[in-house]
């Protein structure tokens, strides 16, 4: 494991999500996790795709949109499976579904496990219909598939770990989406392999290279600002509109190299430490 992994899963997460399965995981909580994951493996740079620079540095399941969700559902299935009031845990669902689905904002109404795990089925687009609902048409699919399950919440050996799996799957197909809608990531919304980025990146950390990892971090993410981002932004105004190489206006797809990197000058060079060849 890396150092960066270990900070984030050893220390920032069980930190930042103590007693968060009594409330689960809002949008902001999501956003003030991958904020700290990002600060933990050095990923801050401003204007970045959060999604896409996580899933390079950690990994899609290690998002907390995908983590946190997952080790949630996973304890509330799990003492669901043992409970042998049905009736009375069907009713507190109800209730509490009633409840989210009157309020203007629903997270701001979770008020423990059954609220965070309905709001966390929602958010995938499942049916909310009753605490057994989920896990019964998810016996069932595998069930058409040839698997031989009974739904009996009784047995120990449901396989908890099998669900869990395909809600991480699923989370993280829906992941991409959330990534494909950062500027130009049209095409991300199906899942990318970045395999060999994450490769490139993990071997440039751990030889200390961090100019190179920081690049292509950079290019990977979204973070680069050329001048139409930046008057889009209204961080120049229109004159100021022009690539300081070739002398032209909004060219974000002509010269991509002109809006990649301006090459540095000596006293840049020697600051920087940057190689002749960089």
């Amino acid at each position: 494991m890396s150092i960066r992994l270990a900070i984030v899963l050893c220390i920032m997460w069980p930190t930042a999500t103590y007693g968060q399965e009594a409330k689960g995981y809002a949008p902001s909580e999501v956003a003030r996790l991958r904020s700290m994951a990002a600060d933990a493996v050095g990923v801050t740079t401003t204007g970045r795709c959060p999604i896409t620079a996580g899933i390079i540095a950690l990994g899609p399941e290690r998002d907390p949109w995908v983590k946190g969700p997952v080790e949630l559902l996973g304890q509330f299935y799990w003492v669901l499976t043992r409970q042998p009031d049905k009736t009375r845990v069907t009713k507190a669902w109800m209730a509490a579904k009633q409840e989210l689905e009157a309020a203007a904002r629903p997270w701001a109404k979770v008020k423990g496990p059954i609220g965070a795990t309905i709001m966390h089925i929602k958010d995938m687009g499942w049916s909310t219909g009753g605490p057994y609902r989920v896990y019964e048409q998810w016996l069932h699919q595998y069930a058409c598939k040839g698997e031989r399950y009974e739904i009996c919440f009784d047995d120990p050996d449901i396989p908890i770990g099998m669900f869990l799996k395909d809600i991480e799957a699923r989370r993280v197909k829906l992941l991409w989406k959330q990534a494909s809608l950062h500027r130009h990531a049209k095409g991300m919304e199906n899942g990318l392999d970045l395999k060999v980025i994450q490769a490139h990146y993990n071997w440039y950390v751990k030889k200390g290279l961090h100019h190179q990892a920081g690049a292509l971090m950079a290019i990977a993410a979204g973070t680069l600002w050329p001048r139409e981002r930046k008057l889009a932004a209204n961080m120049i105004g229109p004159e100021e509109n022009i690539c300081p190489l070739c002398h032209e206006r909004g060219h974000d797809e002509r010269h991509m190299f002109c809006l990649l990197y301006t090459s540095p000058s000596p006293r840049d060079r020697q600051k920087a430490r940057m190689p002749s060849s960089a």
